[in-house]
């Protein structure tokens, strides 16, 4: 069965698999727009941009506010924290792999200079 974290992990690595919902988060992460501002750079229609929202939005990254008759979206670092964990943990596994590989290559080193 797959926990909740796991499904919000799945959300956000398929949300940020899409270049225009990274490049929406980028311009989101400076300032809060709303979707025409935000589908401006695209050229592609406000249900395309709504889509994209949508996507981000369930996977936590983009929060929406009423700004009178207009929605403003931000976006939320949080979202990310999960992620960051993951990465972190993938970071510290080939930190050592690495360390290992090193250690090794200098003692087939030394054992080649002994020779």
């Amino acid at each position: 069965m797959v926990d909740n974290k796991e499904e919000h992990l799945d959300r956000v690595f398929s949300a940020l698999g899409d270049h225009n919902r990274r490049k929406m988060l980028r311009m989101l992460a400076k300032q809060s727009l709303n979707v025409s501002e935000l589908g401006e750079p695209f050229g592609i229609t406000k249900q395309a941009v709504s889509k994209h929202l949508r996507v981000l939005e369930g996977a936590g990254l983009v929060k929406k506010q009423k700004d009178g008759r207009v929605q403003r979206c931000s976006f939320n670092p949080k979202a990310l924290d999960q992620v960051q964990k993951v990465v972190d943990q993938y970071r510290g596994f080939w930190d050592r792999q690495l360390d290992s590989l090193d250690e090794y290559i200098q003692s087939v080193t030394k054992q080649g200079e002994k020779k």
